[in-house]
């Protein structure tokens, strides 16, 4: 079982913006939520995996800093929760 999540998003090749690498291997919850700067939820995963696209309903947003949580669990572990904010540039 392994864990890594830094506390910032990066962008993908697939240019998604995932926390860290998302290597949540043998978690079995993940969750990612993005919020726009006036705490609106904008993006809900229930795999962190997956990543935000920086779009909401196939609409891309505007350039602007985003607030991003990830909660997840490990197996044999309590909860966990990182967060952070990414910049998003077009």
């Amino acid at each position: 079982m392994k864990e890594y999540l830094d506390d910032l998003l990066q962008r993908m090749n697939d240019d998604s913006y995932r926390p860290g690498e998302a290597r949540l291997e043998g978690a079995y919850e993940s969750e990612l939520a993005i919020y726009d700067r006036w705490g609106q939820l904008v993006y809900l995963s229930k795999n962190a995996s997956q990543g935000w696209h920086g779009e909401i309903d196939g609409k891309p947003q505007p350039a602007g800093l985003y607030v991003w949580n990830c909660r997840y669990q490990l197996q044999k572990k309590k909860p966990e929760s990182k967060n952070g904010t990414v910049l998003l540039i077009r």
